[in-house]
């Protein structure tokens, strides 16, 4: 064999018939075996195996860039998904958050917010039904206190508002009649058993429960006089009403005093004579004088508390430590501001000098 060739054997066993030279009454063979031979040029099988070294590398390095890229693109797509798992959350939030300004609430046998007048609301069995939307806001319309906003539009609902010394707007729910709804409880469905901070700012739905807190409150009463409407349906049935003016509170270094003027109109005691002078009472807050105890605390409440007495912030139930209205347990409640449309000497008088009363140490005994 000469140098510049290389012999390839390639051996295959094969079933053949009768060729030419056999003879032509020989038997066919059974099996043999046939040996062909190449003949093949070794620079062409040399550029063969190199072309294959030299392509092998080539494409693993094909393959590593595209897992490279495939990591990025599983990387980016990770960061879309928890972009789009923070946007649904925030828009999941959102809507929770303001879903009962478009959601129909209905309030049955107290209809109060519509007809604040109405003496016979416990006669309607089933209540209207209403949809909440933010109706007036900031720029849009600079309204002081509900009466202001309803002047503009004539419609119930929401509005921002930013009385004149607010740092900034806030919401309230305002009845067709100019009134600011500053606590409602009609189901249960929120905790008013809360500390001072929630009951300083505010806490609930407005088209739900909920109460406004104390320092909106405070900054809608200083720019002008009040009238303080509350409206209860006991356990009963029955509707009890009262309307007082005079209605303003202090401020927070006071620990929101209460100033309210004697009952001008409704079909009950005026009970919220006895708190005038007084200062807001939470749980951890103790503004009473309950010298043993605190009455927040003690009833799971929260008020303008002397020596306990009335709450219609305590627990959302029927019995002894509920929600009370002098005698009455409440079954709902409404309370609302409005400016007055008089002149009341109590709340022309200036304020009184508040002291918080210093309970004595106990003896231990």
């Amino acid at each position: 064999m000469s140098p510049g060739l290389l012999l390839l054997l390639l051996t295959s066993t094969l079933t053949m018939s009768s060729t030419s030279a056999k003879k032509p009454d020989a038997k066919p063979a059974k099996g043999g075996r046939c040996s062909l031979t190449f003949q093949v040029d070794a620079d062409e099988i040399q550029g063969l195996c190199q072309s294959q070294q030299v392509s092998q590398p080539a494409a693993l390095q094909d393959l590593q860039s595209v897992k490279a890229d495939n990591a990025k693109l599983r990387k980016e797509l990770d960061e879309i998904k928890g972009d789009y798992k923070s946007m649904v959350d925030t828009v999941k939030l959102l809507k929770e958050e303001t879903a009962t300004w478009r959601e129909i609430v209905e309030w049955p046998l107290l209809d109060a917010v519509f007809r604040p007048d109405n003496e016979t609301l416990y006669m309607n069995p089933d209540g209207p039904a209403y949809k909440d939307k933010l109706l007036c806001s900031i720029p849009n319309c600079l309204t002081v206190d509900c009466r202001d906003a309803v002047s503009r539009t004539n419609k119930q609902g929401i509005y921002s508002i930013k009385p004149a010394d607010a740092l900034s707007p806030f919401l309230v729910y305002c009845d067709e009649d100019g009134w600011t709804v500053i606590q409602r409880r009609f189901d249960g469905s929120e905790t008013f058993y809360r500390d001072w901070n929630d009951y300083q700012a505010g806490f609930g739905r407005l088209s739900g429960e909920y109460w406004l807190g104390l320092e909106n409150i405070y900054l809608i009463t200083k720019q002008d006089n009040y009238d303080l409407k509350i409206e209860v349906v006991g356990y009963n049935g029955k509707l009890y009403s009262s309307e007082s003016p005079g209605f303003k509170l202090e401020g927070e270094e006071n620990d929101y005093v209460l100033h309210i003027g004697n009952m001008t109109s409704g079909n009950y005691k005026d009970l919220m004579i006895q708190l005038d002078g007084l200062a807001f009472t939470t749980k951890d807050n103790d503004n009473d004088e309950w010298w043993e105890n605190n009455c927040a605390s003690y009833y799971r409440g929260a008020f303008w508390l002397k020596n306990c007495g009335f709450d219609l912030n305590r627990e959302f139930c029927d019995g002894r430590g509920c929600m009370t209205w002098g005698e009455r347990v409440a079954k709902k409640s409404l309370m609302k501001m409005r400016p007055s449309t008089g002149t009341f000497p109590s709340a022309n008088k200036p304020p009184k000098k508040f002291k918080k009363p210093k309970k004595p140490k106990r003896s231990g005994f």
